[in-house]
């Protein structure tokens, strides 16, 4: 039986390009994030953030917490913005979506606000900290402390992240992180650059599946 590639064309050279140079690419901004009608532009053109993997590892008790804060604190704001009985007509589609995707915090037209991860587009521009599992592939714009434990998709041990590539080889570049690495310390931001069955986890486990 042969071994799945440890290195595969599954990026481009987002880990080599500049931070203005990524935003540029998907029409983003570092400061303000993607406006609402590019988020759709991107939708369209990269597709959504849907991918259940049966090996993803299971999240522990305080990430589930954790989740369940930001579930409440996105249920108080669209609740402010639209009023309670709007609210009420979504509340099973937005439990339904968040089940397995959980929330992450993004940066949309200026403002940041937690969203349900399967509304991540590329170009998106997200929040990580500790505690908290990558919920795309990303590119690092911005790390204060940010460590990423990558086991879970590469094999690798915890590094410490930043905004320059320290390696041709994007599997080892400390400025990309993987969708299902986890978050162990620090803070940072980034920009999704594939989402879904383009990200780096899906891939691998599809070349798996073809090597057997």
């Amino acid at each position: 039986m042969s071994k799945p590639k440890t290195t595969i064309d599954l990026v481009g050279d987002e880990w080599k390009l500049s931070v203005d140079e990524i935003c540029a690419r998907y029409g983003t901004n570092a400061t303000t994030g993607l406006t609402t009608s590019q988020s759709k532009l991107n939708r369209k053109q990269y597709g959504k953030n849907e991918y259940k993997d049966k090996n993803a590892p299971k999240k522990s008790k305080e990430e589930k917490e954790k989740e369940k804060q930001l579930k409440e604190q996105q249920k108080l704001a669209k609740k402010a913005a639209k009023g309670e009985k709007k609210e009420e007509k979504k509340k099973d589609d937005v439990k339904k979506m968040d089940e397995h995707y959980g929330t992450i915090s993004v940066l949309r037209d200026g403002q940041v606000a937690p969203m349900s991860s399967k509304k991540l587009v590329v170009g998106d521009i997200v929040e990580l900290a500790a505690g908290q599992e990558v919920p795309a592939d990303v590119r690092i714009i911005v790390s204060n402390g940010l460590q990423v434990d990558p086991s879970a998709v590469t094999a690798g041990s915890p590094k410490t992240m930043g905004i320059n590539s320290t390696n041709d080889n994007p599997m080892e570049t400390d400025n990309l992180a993987f969708f299902h690495s986890k978050v162990v310390a620090g803070s940072g931001r980034g920009v999704v650059i594939a989402v879904g069955k383009s990200t780096k986890s899906a891939q691998l486990q599809k070349s798996a599946k073809l090597v057997q």
